[in-house]
């Protein structure tokens, strides 16, 4: 419990002991101070006691706060008197210097005045403002929603926006697809590799008809050869026998030269292949998301 020992001095004096209001209002030696002499006792007695009277009341204000209030501790009695005329707000009591933090109070005081019809809170908490704020209605604003500032083009309370975008046509800027395309001179066609075979029986004897065969046609044995077959049924008899015959074949590759055909400058036509997907693409910068509530009611 708090503490104090100042006291009222002459507080068991009679009255008739004790100066006036009135006479120490005029009194001489309270106006220009003591003299040499003998003290007037009742003007003393009035002095003393409206000082300690005045000392002990401010004691006992700092009691009622608390706090002791003791001649024996100057610096503790300083502190105290501070505190005490810094006061007390809703019980929190003030530091060593007087100050008192009153955030706490401020909180409490938001929390007893709820946002307006219409306002919106900004929370990383999710539970519903109708528990702190009981008897009002609110709103949880749609996930991914983004607010935007009203004005005359964006109407206060309108919807509105995306967060993916698929880009058109016409919202692509105007811009021009470069290509390059030689035109082809006029050229010959070769062969290749096309050829033409075949082979045919040609009757000999003594050299009868592969000599004779040039060219594409190829004797085999080579063209004069001597390489003979026989073969039954020989349509070719002399002195009474069958005759062998020569396979002359033709091999166009061994004499084909020059070109199959020509073609005469000419263009090539061109197509550009297009690209992309038409992917719809996200249109939301960097962001942080918190629970936007918009009271109703």
């Amino acid at each position: 419990m708090a503490k104090s020992n100042f006291r009222v001095f002459a507080e068991g004096v009679a009255e008739n002991n004790i100066e006036s209001d009135n006479e120490y209002e005029t009194d001489t030696q309270r106006v220009s101070g003591v003299v040499p002499g003998i003290a007037v006792p009742k003007m003393h007695n009035k002095l003393y006691k409206q000082s300690t009277v005045m000392a002990a009341a401010l004691a006992q204000v700092i009691v009622q706060a608390g706090l002791d209030a003791l001649d024996s501790d100057y610096s503790g009695l300083v502190s105290n008197l501070r505190k005490t005329f810094a006061g007390s707000v809703n019980g929190l009591k003030p530091d060593d210097k007087g100050n008192i933090d009153i955030s706490s109070l401020l909180q409490g005081i938001r929390d007893m005045i709820p946002p307006r019809v219409g306002d919106a809170i900004v929370t990383l908490n999710s539970e519903n403002p109708s528990k702190r704020y009981p008897g009002t209605t609110w709103e949880l604003l749609p996930e991914k929603t983004f607010i935007m500032s009203a004005g005359n083009t964006a109407k206060v309370g309108e919807n509105g926006g995306s967060n993916s975008h698929s880009q058109s046509v016409e919202e692509i800027a105007a811009h021009v697809h470069g290509y390059s395309m030689g035109t082809a001179g006029g050229h010959n066609h070769t062969r290749g590799n096309m050829n033409i075979t075949g082979t045919l029986p040609l009757p000999t004897h003594t050299g009868r008809w592969d000599r004779f065969v040039t060219g594409a046609f190829w004797a085999e044995g080579g063209n004069g050869g001597s390489v003979s077959r026989r073969v039954q049924g020989c349509d070719f008899p002399e002195s009474g026998q069958w005759w062998d015959v020569t396979y002359g074949t033709f091999d166009a590759s061994k004499t084909w030269t020059g070109y199959t055909s020509y073609v005469s400058p000419h263009v090539h036509t061109l197509q550009i292949q297009s690209a992309g997907s038409g992917k719809a693409w996200d249109t939301r910068p960097q962001y942080k998301a918190f629970y936007i509530w918009v009271r109703t009611a």
